[in-house]
């Protein structure tokens, strides 16, 4: 039993680093449940996840747009300075350590332009370098 759960458990990681490899967005593209939802309306949870994901792609040397967009909805819940900074920091350093940032830029631009975006997104953008056209 136990040894089948690990199994599972594993399936389960390897499935996500691979869907991980390109940016996700599930907001308004995937119908969730509404305890999902809800715990998701909630700043505090949904930076910590963000943030989560955000660190272990970077450390994990994932594409430079899949990590960025991490860290750009960790901004989205941003809950004062110290979490926009650290969005900051590591949108940036996505950003620095793509092959190209203006191929960078192009990628995670589609996720920027036409979007509502807060007050914090609007500071990792602008403070990182990335240019929309």
């Amino acid at each position: 039993m136990l040894q089948g759960g690990l199994v599972f458990l594993g399936l389960t990681l390897v499935v996500m680093l691979a869907v991980l490899r390109q940016p996700l967005d599930v907001s308004g593209n995937v119908v969730l449940p509404s305890p999902v939802e809800k715990i998701k309306s909630r700043n505090g949870i949904s930076y910590r996840a963000h943030r989560v994901v955000g660190t272990a792609l970077f450390d994990l040397d994932f594409p430079s747009d899949a990590v960025a967009l991490q860290w750009l909805k960790a901004a989205g819940h941003s809950r004062g300075p110290r979490d926009t900074d650290r969005a900051v920091r590591y949108f940036k350093a996505a950003r620095e350590r793509s092959d190209s940032p203006t191929e960078f830029d192009q990628s995670i631009c589609r996720w920027i332009v036409g979007k509502p975006l807060n007050a914090a997104q609007h500071q990792v953008v602008a403070q990182s370098g990335t240019k929309c056209t």
